[in-house]
């Protein structure tokens, strides 16, 4: 490291120390096989407290702990630091890829993803962990046999279909209607009063602009059609870009079947509808299913706090996935990257948290938010308080940082992160961003009571060519894309807001 990066890692460690102490951000201790690197480091602690000169309070005061920031700092240099980083250094993607390959896809209700917790527990207990797991009882959905083919008076072919979860199954025969096609729920509404969906498989091809815009037409479309005589409903796959790959998700259970085509093969449909010369095309669907109840858990992994065990960081992704692919990115690497970051802090940075550090790894995501949702109504009185929840869940790719939300994001807590950002970025972090934005799914209930917030990437919507798709494999996995998200998440993880 130069020395005028050593300097200016010196003043951005004065800064965040300031934030630290500003708000009783009492976070780490070093670990007692480090403390040759604490007597190393005193001289920066002095410079830093240098800094403080003039600026003491009788809170400060109470609340000072300079090895905390000293010892974000070493975490900072053990996991970025020049030398400490192996081109081939790949656990989190190694573990992920024998998960993956040994149990494959991890839908609610499967022994795929049954067996994956247990795999996860007995990991966790070999690397070291205190970890237990909570019972969930949730819903499933269970897919059969499925198709969809195209006919026209010229030719019959099939198309490339996902049946969406929860939908309802078609007759064993299956349905076949002529098609119309929609452009949104606009058009879709004008129709349906004009009598002209009656009888029909509605067809609802949105042009893709961004995920959060398209997903409605998945998710809620179905109920709609339903409301104007549609027998089935199909949804253009809600992605930028596709190779005939369907995307698969939930959709509200209406009492008509409903499914995902590829993009390509709802232009056929778009493009035949539109020619005024020919008949509309017609669709022969055929889906089978099942649904029921059964018992899954979540996975709560802990490394204990030693001075405020109270005061809780959570990090986290969901384990189980669709039953495409094998979620790999959708969200193997969002819980992987949870595990591992206590991973590396306990076993590479050897630290002993002053408040506890804990990874969940949430079930039932894809069905409906369920083991979050279970988390949450079970956790939200205890005495120990979840002060910090985050979770990864829109992949791993390039990584840009966290997008931070909720009730206890004020501005000594905004900087607080803002100081962490600063020396991340110094050091030539990738994801070294701090935004403010939203929670993802599963602790977006906490930003009730804490911050809240989310990993996200610097890729755009690259992540949505994978997303519940039978593509999402280890190979949409960069090894090295997994490990900085860990290292970065685990940096975040040593601070804490309002400790009270």
């Amino acid at each position: 490291m130069t020395k005028q990066r050593s300097a200016n890692m010196t003043r951005y460690l004065a800064l965040l120390l300031v934030a630290l102490i500003a708000i009783g951000a009492v976070n780490v201790v070093a670990s007692p096989t480090h403390a040759h690197a604490r007597k190393h480091q005193q001289h920066h602690a002095d410079g830093v407290q240098a800094v403080m000169a003039g600026h003491e309070s009788a809170r400060w005061a109470q609340h000072r702990r300079v090895s905390s920031a000293t010892t974000i700092r070493h975490a900072v240099q053990t996991l970025f630091g020049p030398g400490t980083r192996n081109a081939t250094d790949k656990l989190a993607w190694d573990r992920l890829a024998e998960l993956t390959d040994t149990y494959g896809p991890r839908p609610g209700g499967s022994q795929g993803l049954e067996k994956s917790i247990d795999w996860m527990v007995e990991l966790a207990k070999k690397d070291g962990f205190d970890v237990y797991t909570e019972e969930v009882p949730i819903k499933y959905w269970r897919r059969g046999v499925e198709s969809a083919t195209l006919i026209t008076d010229t030719w019959t072919t099939p198309l490339h279909m996902d049946g969406l979860g929860f939908s309802a199954p078609t007759p064993k025969d299956g349905i076949e209607a002529e098609v119309f096609v929609a452009n949104g729920f606009d058009d879709l509404d004008h129709a349906g009063a004009a009598g002209q969906l009656k009888g029909k498989i509605v067809l609802l091809n949105y042009e893709w602009t961004k995920y959060s815009d398209g997903v409605k037409y998945r998710t809620t479309g179905a109920k709609r059609a339903e409301k104007w005589g549609a027998v089935a409903y199909l949804v253009r796959s809600v992605t930028p870009f596709s190779m005939r790959t369907p995307h698969t998700g939930n959709s509200q259970t209406a009492g008509i079947p409903a499914a995902a085509l590829a993009v390509e093969d709802a232009n056929i449909l778009a493009r035949i509808f539109a020619r005024d010369h020919v008949a509309a095309p017609r669709v022969r669907l055929v889906m089978q299913s099942e649904t029921g109840v059964s018992m899954s858990r979540n996975t709560v992994v802990e490394m204990r706090g030693t001075e405020r065990p109270n005061d809780v960081v959570l990090v986290g992704g969901h384990i189980d996935s669709w039953d495409k692919g094998v979620g790999a990115q959708d969200d193997g690497t969002g819980f992987m990257a949870a595990y591992h970051a206590l991973y590396l802090l306990k076993h590479r940075v050897q630290v002993q948290p002053a408040h506890t550090l804990r990874a969940v790894l949430f079930t039932a995501e894809e069905t409906g938010v369920q083991g979050g949702d279970a988390y949450y109504a079970a956790h939200v009185n205890d005495e120990a308080k979840i002060r910090v929840a985050l979770e990864v869940d829109e992949g791993v790719l390039t990584p840009r940082g966290l997008v931070l939300d909720g009730t206890k994001l004020d501005d000594a807590a905004w900087d607080m992160y803002q100081g962490i950002s600063a020396m991340l970025k110094e050091v030539g972090v990738r994801g070294w961003r701090v935004e403010r934005g939203y929670a993802g799914a599963d602790v977006a209930k906490w930003c009730k009571h804490a911050v809240c917030g989310e990993w996200v990437n610097d890729t755009g919507d690259y992540y949505f060519r994978y997303h519940h798709t039978p593509a999402d494999m280890m190979e949409a996995v960069d090894p090295v894309d997994l490990e900085d998200v860990a290292s970065t998440l685990a940096i975040y993880a040593l601070a804490l807001p309002h400790a009270e």
